[in-house]
């Protein structure tokens, strides 16, 4: 309920009228003016104080109020997951959560509040850090990505910065919530992934990594160099384009096969090079999954076998000459036919290139 609005500045007149001409017993006789005055004025008084009272009532609940507030965001603060600071627009600190002091292995209240925020970075962070801090430009995204913490003398941690400005009354009084978020594992896996790139490229076998439905998600440098096809350009293609037509269909019939049973599996087939030429390649597949056990797809490596299975297939052909020889020479014997055998085994001889011993007479 709104209490009547008191003009104070007339209330303070009247009241300094009243204390001027004396006690209320000194005014005029019962019911004359001057009592009359007197009495309004002492109600009057009391309305003052009752709005008084209740304005002082809002107060002191608004005032809890804001406590709460203040607490709760306390709370709040020094309870995230994640460094944060609040520094002022000069770039000293002027609250540090304990995440904070955990992170940098300090004391939060000692070591950290009224510093300078700069001092907690490397040289180079602190040049792209510092126009942020003092408003004279905004980040990206509202962070600024890889800035070096220092941890100790030796050692940097790589953190991505989240910068979010306080609105306050005056911008004398503005101040910057900074969030640091650890990013070394995310810099230790692409170390890790360069790293395993690297060693693929150095590899002499042909090396691809496919997903769960058998497409092409990465091939070595000996794959691009032999196929000149790379799956940068045509990410999930079919890389079986690459295969000789007349083994694709086996080549599909095999993977479809042995894919679901997710066991490692060999296969040879003939792999088209960049010039339209072909080479033997023997593909051992093995079963790839992620660091929680999820099956992701296979990493296969082909080993160029061209030249065995050519040493293989002439070893083959002089098997079989070989044997049509001694069939045909058997057969010439048998016959007591010794010049037709002389003739096959001379032949055979001069197919294979073999000397033959001079004959006695």
């Amino acid at each position: 309920m709104n209490q009547p609005k008191v003009n104070l500045l007339e209330l303070r007149a009247r009241a300094e009228r009243a204390i001027v001409r004396g006690q209320a017993s000194q005014f005029d006789a019962p019911g004359g003016a001057g009592q009359g005055d007197f009495t309004q004025l002492v109600e009057e008084l009391r309305v003052y104080q009752a709005e008084l009272e209740l304005q002082n009532e809002e107060l002191v609940q608004a005032q809890a109020k804001i406590a709460g507030a203040l607490e709760r965001y306390r709370l709040l603060f020094d309870h995230l997951p994640l460094a944060a600071l609040v520094v002022d627009g000069l770039g000293f600190i002027v609250e540090a959560n304990r995440q904070t002091a955990e992170l940098l292995g300090v004391s939060r209240h000692r070591s950290l509040r009224g510093g300078s925020v700069f001092q907690l970075f490397d040289f180079d962070s602190r040049a792209r850090l510092r126009p942020v801090v003092q408003r004279q430009e905004k980040p990206a995204h509202g962070a600024l990505n890889f800035l070096g913490v220092r941890l100790g003398t030796d050692r940097t941690l790589p953190c991505d910065v989240h910068v979010m400005p306080l609105r306050a009354a005056s911008k004398l009084e503005e101040n910057t919530l900074l969030v640091l978020v650890d990013r070394s594992a995310d810099l230790a896996l692409r170390e890790s992934e360069h790293a395993w790139r690297s060693l693929a490229d150095s590899s002499a076998a042909l090396i691809r990594l496919s997903d769960p439905e058998q497409r092409c998600l990465y091939v070595n440098q000996a794959w691009r160099e032999l196929t000149g096809w790379a799956p940068e350009a045509d990410v999930g293609g079919d890389w079986s384009a690459c295969i000789h037509p007349e083994d694709q269909a086996r080549c599909r019939e095999s993977f479809a096969r042995q894919c679901p049973r997710r066991e490692p599996f060999s296969l040879d087939y003939r792999l088209g090079r960049g010039d339209g030429a072909y080479r033997w390649v023997r593909d051992s597949a093995t079963p790839h999954y992620d660091s929680g056990g999820r099956f992701i797809g296979y990493i296969d490596q082909c080993l160029d076998i061209t030249d065995r299975v050519e040493a293989e297939a002439e070893l083959r052909a002089a098997k079989q000459a070989a044997e049509a020889a001694y069939a045909a020479i058997s057969a010439a014997i048998y016959r007591l036919d010794y010049a037709a055998a002389s003739l096959h085994l001379q032949r055979f001889a001069r197919e294979q290139g073999v000397a033959l011993p001079p004959t006695a007479g």
